[in-house]
């Protein structure tokens, strides 16, 4: 079937196109200390599917998602699998990270949450027309423990990243997901 959004016009001048695309356990190969990341160390089979995934990933948000300005990103390790690290690539490895494989010029914004796996939320969102003011995990809005596991001492495990941002001159707050 054809994407709903392949017959879209370019956004106007104050307007623009926000998304949220889950991005499936989408992991740097460095073991993170305290999670359970699936690329402690990559193999060359690993590296090749990381590879796969990181260009089906750029794909998605040119051919799919058209490229809005601004993306919920879930189920990243971190902001560097997403940007790259201070070497310009995926931590642990020689790849291109995913969004250096886009036109434009973008960044994002993650947070170490609190799930087990290390997977977080991340906005993603181009600069050319986007600035970033602000972004928070939301722990004081869904307070630690309780709140969705019934227990005072279990973690929500991913908290809702809250982020202030202006897209041509007009301000938005917007509020990222991704519930268990």
């Amino acid at each position: 079937p054809a994407s709903p959004v392949g017959g879209l016009r370019p956004p106007e001048p104050f307007e623009g196109r926000i998304s949220s695309f889950n991005v499936e356990n989408l992991f740097d190969c460095v073991d993170a200390p305290g999670k359970a990341d699936d690329h402690p160390t990559c193999n060359a089979a690993a590296l090749a599917a990381l590879e796969t995934q990181l260009t089906k990933l750029a794909a998605g948000f040119e051919q799919e998602l058209k490229e809005p300005e601004i993306v919920i990103v879930e189920e990243t390790e971190n902001t560097e699998v997403l940007t790259g690290d201070a070497t310009g690539f995926v931590p642990g490895t020689t790849l291109q990270p995913l969004l250096k494989r886009l036109e434009g010029n973008w960044d994002a914004v993650s947070f170490d949450a609190s799930d087990e796996r290390g997977i977080e939320v991340a906005f993603a969102f181009n600069t050319d027309r986007v600035a970033l003011h602000d972004a928070f995990l939301a722990t004081d809005v869904l307070p630690d423990g309780g709140l969705f596991s019934g227990s005072p001492t279990v973690r929500a495990g991913r908290e809702p990243l809250v982020g202030f941002f202006t897209l041509d001159d007009i301000d938005l707050i917007i509020v990222g997901n991704h519930l268990k």
